[in-house]
């Protein structure tokens, strides 16, 4: 089972290729440069588009648009307009995915965290991307990473727990 798993933004996408839950490939995508959403989800289609050639990836993984956040003021709701736009770039790696046959899912952020880095949360005094970067640097020996990368790697890897402890929903 080859699994491409993906941390998608619109400044840095992070992705990460994994067989049989091993590493084959992973990297940080910097779009900041790109001057639209329309060039952003471009090189985004551009981008899947060779990976599922270059690897023949049996499914995606992305991570679940959030529509609220647990901050320390007690929590907020996203912008319309991050939820339009964070759909779109998830639309256009299901479309081009479509192409080739190939489902793609998404995950709660919570989850994947939970499930595989040991925790949701962080203390006050850490980076909510520290305990991703320090299991995946720590557990799994993959080092020079930034935290997009990290996270496609354990969103990859939430595809090979067991069925019973994923939750996955496809999308189409």
């Amino acid at each position: 089972m080859i699994i491409l798993g993906i941390d998608q933004s619109y400044t840095k996408t992070g992705t990460a290729v994994l067989k049989d839950d091993e590493l084959i490939k992973s990297k940080s995508w910097n779009f900041t440069k790109l001057k639209s959403k329309t060039e952003k989800r471009k090189e985004m289609k551009r981008i899947t588009k060779g990976l599922i050639n270059k690897y023949k990836c049996d499914m995606i993984i992305v991570e679940r648009i959030r529509t609220f956040s647990r901050g320390q003021s007690g929590g907020s709701f996203f912008s319309i307009d991050y939820i339009k736009s964070t759909a779109a770039l998830i639309a256009t790696i299901v479309d081009t995915a479509q192409l080739y046959g190939i489902p793609v899912y998404s995950v709660d952020t919570r989850s994947w965290k939970a499930q595989i880095v040991g925790k949701s949360t962080h203390n006050k005094n850490e980076s909510t991307k520290q305990p991703t970067l320090d299991y995946v640097e720590n557990t799994l020996e993959y080092t020079s990473l930034d935290d997009n990368e990290a996270d496609a790697i354990c969103i990859a890897k939430y595809g090979f727990l067991p069925k019973t402890k994923q939750k996955l929903k496809k999308e189409q």
